[in-house]
């Protein structure tokens, strides 16, 4: 009898330091279910930017558009308003991060190379991002805005 108290007792205590304490894994799983619904909010998106550094976006005559893609993959790739430019985005639990960006090398005017480098500099500095609605804040690690993006429709379409 003594034997079978003392098996329960271990298989309990085994059973318990597994389960993680007193959290239960549902917690766990609604949050990852959050995370997947954000990222997927981001994915395969065209998101147009709307401003940077607080101030709004407006490109000269001349300049293109300035976007950026997610894919699922990882993939991350757009333009900056005169060049376009490739890389990777990693995103956990709301956090992302860029590998450095490739660009192409043309030379637009002044103006548009100040938007290209603010623009580029603001995604390297992304540390986080939320989604709200159609639209996409990156910011930096002190949670401040480094640029703002609206949703101009899903890819493919």
């Amino acid at each position: 009898m003594r034997n079978s108290i003392l098996a329960l007792s271990a298989v309990l205590l085994i059973l318990s330091a597994s389960s993680g304490g007193c959290s239960s894994g549902s917690d766990k799983s609604a949050m990852k279910s959050s995370d997947s619904k954000s990222s997927a909010q981001l994915y395969d998106k065209k998101w147009m930017i709307q401003d940077l550094e607080g101030k709004r976006v407006v490109l000269p005559e001349g300049g293109s558009e300035m976007f950026m893609q997610i894919s699922a993959d990882g993939k991350a790739s757009g333009m900056t308003g005169c060049n376009n430019f490739t890389g990777t985005a990693k995103l956990s639990g709301g956090k992302i991060t860029f590998s450095p960006l490739a660009t192409t090398r043309k030379m637009c005017p002044e103006q548009i190379m100040n938007y290209e480098k603010s623009f580029l500099d603001a995604i390297q500095k992304t540390a986080s991002y939320s989604i709200s609605g159609s639209t996409l804040t990156f910011k930096d690690a002190s949670g401040s805005a480094l640029a703002t993006f609206v949703s101009a429709r899903t890819m493919g379409q």
